[in-house]
């Protein structure tokens, strides 16, 4: 089982992301859920955020809220249930087939170090090499991971990882 993260705020947003993106990132995981893929889900964001609560409360997920970015992630990762953490930035949801993918990569006897999730193509070039499109999620083993202070830091941390054939569309 795993326990899933979606991350509302980081260093390396831009700004932080709408009420309306974790929404939808969080509603792209109910089937993983009644599956029986992911056991817990948690929303991480900023103090001050007060529509995170009422999301987090109507999704009945628990609230991961951290006064700055540096102790953000440290936080929502110690407060995950399970070994197996999937961050996903919110914004972004799994195309379907996620579910049978995760599930298939992590159950065999040979786990990968990391699961990265990429962004759909969006222009000419990540059309043509879609391995350069940025990675939105990461599917991981939380020991692995050595204090992360941003998702920048997981990407540095799961270097070794293989690339989805699953990709993330944008939902916000």
């Amino acid at each position: 089982m795993i326990s899933a993260l979606v991350l509302a705020d980081d260093a390396s947003f831009s700004q932080p992301a709408s009420a309306d993106a974790v929404v939808r990132s969080l509603a792209a995981l109910i089937p993983a859920t009644i599956e029986g893929l992911i056991r817990d889900v948690s929303v991480a964001g900023l103090d001050g955020r007060r529509e995170l609560f009422k999301i987090a409360d109507h999704a009945g997920c628990e609230l991961i809220l951290s006064a700055d970015h540096a102790s953000l992630l440290p936080e929502a990762l110690k407060a995950s249930k399970c070994d197996l953490v999937f961050v996903l930035k919110a914004g972004f949801a799994p195309n379907a087939g996620y579910i049978d993918e995760i599930g298939d990569r992590f159950q065999s006897g040979r786990a990968p170090s990391a699961l990265l999730m990429r962004a759909e193509p969006h222009s000419f070039w990540t059309r043509l090499m879609p391995q350069f499109s940025p990675v939105q999620g990461i599917v991981t083993q939380r020991a692995r991971l050595h204090a992360p202070r941003h998702f920048s830091d997981l990407l540095r941390a799961t270097r070794s990882g293989i690339t989805a054939r699953t990709q993330l569309r944008r939902v916000d």
